[in-house]
C-alpha cells in the first residue's frame, strides 16, 4: 500500500510543476491533506517536494500561495523537517506572508513559522527590524 501512496505523492509533486495555476493549487491542497500523516510529512521532503512548494509560495496567484502555505504548515509539523525547510529558504517568504493580513495563507504561514527556536528568534529579529524602519520612516511631526 505504501508503494501506491508514494506513487501518488510523486504524481502530485509533478503536478505542482504544471503551468496551470488550478492544477498547481489542487496538487498543493492534495499534498496538504496527505501531509496530515507523518509518513507523508517525511516523504514530501525526501521526494523533492519542498522546492516546488517554495516556487508555489512565490506565485502571483493568491489561491496557489494559500494552498502551498497550508501544505507547508502540515509538513513543518514533523521535527525532522525543520532544518531542511529553513535551509531550503522558507523563512523569508513565510515571514513576509505572516505580516500582511488575516487570510488563511497568513495564518498558516504563522503556524509554519513555529517550527523551531531558530525561526522564532529570526522572526523576533525581523519584527524588530521592521518596526525600527517603520518608525524611522514616519513623519516626525506625527510622533
Amino acid at each position: 500500500m505504501r508503494k501506491m501512496d508514494d506513487l501518488l505523492l510523486s504524481g502530485l509533486i509533478f503536478l505542482m510543476q504544471s503551468s496551470s495555476t488550478k492544477v498547481q493549487c489542487q496538487a498543493a491542497l492534495a499534498i496538504r491533506n496527505l501531509a496530515s500523516d507523518e509518513h507523508f510529512q517525511i516523504q514530501v521532503v525526501q521526494k523533492g517536494g519542498l522546492q516546488w512548494l517554495l516556487r508555489l509560495l512565490r506565485s502571483s496567484n493568491a489561491h496557489v500561495v494559500a494552498a502551498s502555505v497550508a501544505a507547508i504548515r502540515n509538513i513543518s509539523i514533523h521535527d525532522a523537517n525543520e532544518q531542511k525547510m529553513v535551509a531550503a529558504g522558507f523563512l523569508q517568504p513565510l515571514l513576509l506572508l505572516s505580516g500582511f493580513s488575516s487570510t488563511s495563507a497568513s495564518l498558516n504561514s504563522t503556524a509554519a513559522l513555529t517550527m523551531s527556536d531558530e525561526i522564532r528568534c529570526r522572526k523576533i529579529a525581523s519584527s524588530i527590524i521592521f518596526l525600527f524602519f517603520y518608525f524611522c520612516s514616519r513623519d516626525k511631526d506625527n510622533i
